[in-house]
């Protein structure tokens, strides 16, 4: 069985450019060494300048006092955001988006009831991206132009990240309409007296003020976003947040709620729970029903559908190494016989076999004298030695009071849309893969799925609009700009780390 240690400070073999296969920890190791390697890591994101204009920690190679203030600025933001307000406002977006398209078919006679998941899945993820993100913004994320900003801003975030993979990659500098969307979402404190007051206090008072009541805007340094002044571009934040957030939320309703799961209902039943008692001591990892945690369910999605699914560094003496995060995930060594089923049932089956290996690396007596905070590094870390790294880096963030906060997120935003669409089904002409194998992972796949309240599909099928001859099945081998998709860290590590 593979040892328990951690991977990273663990012997490992040479590094080869392309390691190709897992059937070993070891193989495992070799991975871990490429993605650990902070050689080329900011130049593999380079294209990510181009195309979002954007200067932030995952683009930045030489300035680390910015580097350092970033990171703070982020465990800053996580710390302030409340689970329950979040909650809230993805419930707010959902029913927001849902009733402006039951307007919207009305007003030209389509049938009302029938929405694209992963228009209404990318709308709630990027308002509350900006709810938590820029919550001295108010007046923008909720003003009367808003829904039609953030619908353009997640539309035009897809849209460029498929076209910065192109050979001609497309200008920051030219996506004018983005911009101005951006600037309207993003606008600080509608008190901008206030804001030049509070410039006269004391700059202990005016910090305090600002993270205390940060809806009044009182922004320290003064400087509102820009989308075309690298540092102050809204997307240095946006992308993290959101750009590999809404992709898992996605398949964890679909896998959940679309898929026919025998245990499907239950999951949904922990996911309420966590809902319930969001800031409850132990709730996210607790179990329920078959055992299974919201932790569970959300390391599994990420397991099965990693935000980085390939990681790229360029070294000096090695030239460009590959590494290769969901083979490592598929493998039997991490996942047994069945990897490509969604079951969060295997990680209790995980993590009991990792304990049992520490007891007898330890001895029972030792290992029960360990606290709960050393228990769950070690297991952590021999998660990552069987090849669980979903982000692709180490989170400094990952620590403290905003551990978990990504993770925690994605089964908030699952949890809210379930709920919203009980009722609602998959149009039938969508076909999905059979139950134990995985959903198409291409980032086009699925954009043009439909789901339908359950009530207006029996009108459609008694009125001859389904007739059940025409299926839509999305298949890795579709037409997908992204050949190599995520062949760079993914820019989620500060929302969506580890446990």
């Amino acid at each position: 069985m593979p040892s328990s240690t951690d991977p990273s400070s663990s012997t490992t073999p040479s590094l080869s450019n392309h390691p190709t296969t897992i059937q070993t920890p070891s193989d495992i190791s070799r991975h871990w060494q490429i993605i650990r390697s902070k050689t080329g890591r900011s130049e593999a994101n380079s294209r990510l300048v181009q195309t979002f204009g954007v200067d932030n920690i995952f683009t930045n190679t030489d300035d680390q006092q910015y580097k350092t203030q970033f990171k703070k600025d982020a465990i800053q933001k996580m710390r302030v955001a409340k689970l329950p307000e979040l909650i809230r406002a993805a419930r707010d977006a959902r029913d927001e988006f849902i009733c402006y398209h039951h307007m919207k078919e009305n007003e030209i006679g389509m049938t009302a009831g029938t929405v694209k998941l992963a228009e209404l899945t990318e709308f709630v993820t990027l308002k509350v991206s900006l709810v938590y993100l820029f919550p001295g913004s108010a007046p923008g994320w909720n003003g009367p132009r808003s829904f039609e900003n953030i619908a353009l801003i997640g539309q035009r975030i897809n849209e460029l990240w498929i076209a910065s993979k192109t050979e001609n990659p497309p200008s920051w500098a030219e996506q004018t309409e983005l911009h101005q969307a951006l600037r309207e979402v993003t606008a600080t404190s509608s008190f901008p007296v206030l804001r030049i007051l509070a410039r006269w206090l004391p700059l202990a008072v005016h910090e305090w003020l600002a993270n205390q009541y940060p809806a009044l805007g009182l922004k320290v340094d003064g400087e509102d976003p820009d989308p075309l002044i690298p540092r102050r571009n809204p997307m240095n934040w946006l992308l993290p947040a959101y750009e590999t957030m809404w992709r898992a939320v996605m398949r964890c309703v679909m896998e959940i709620r679309f898929r026919d799961a025998a245990n499907g209902a239950a999951w949904e039943g922990v996911l309420r729970d966590f809902l319930a008692a969001p800031t409850e001591a132990g709730k996210f990892r607790a179990s329920g029903e078959h055992g299974v945690s919201a932790l569970d369910i959300v390391m599994e999605i990420l397991r099965l559908y990693p935000p980085s699914k390939r990681v790229r560094r360029q070294d000096p003496g090695n030239g460009t190494l590959e590494a290769d995060i969901e083979l490592c995930h598929h493998s039997a060594v991490l996942s047994g016989s069945d990897p490509f089923s969604f079951r969060p049932e295997r990680w209790g089956e995980i993590n009991q076999e990792i304990e049992n290996e520490l007891r007898g690396e330890l001895g029972d007596e030792m290992y029960d004298t360990l606290g709960p905070k050393r228990k769950k590094e070690m297991i952590k870390a021999a998660q990552g030695k069987r090849g669980f790294d979903p982000f692709a880096s180490h989170c400094p963030a990952g620590k403290g009071d905003t551990e978990t906060f990504g993770m925690k997120m994605i089964a908030v935003l699952t949890a809210v849309l379930c709920e919203g669409l009980e009722g609602w089904e998959r149009k039938p002409e969508w076909r999905l893969p059979q139950v134990g194998e995985k959903l198409c992972s291409n980032r086009e796949s699925y954009l043009g799925l439909e789901v339908v309240r359950r009530s207006e599909l029996e009108v459609e099928y008694e009125n001859g609009v389904i007739e059940g001859d025409e299926m839509w099945e999305a298949t890795e081998e579709e037409t997908d700009n992204e050949t190599d998709e995520e062949t760079e860290e993914a820019p989620g590590g500060y929302w969506m780390h580890g446990p």
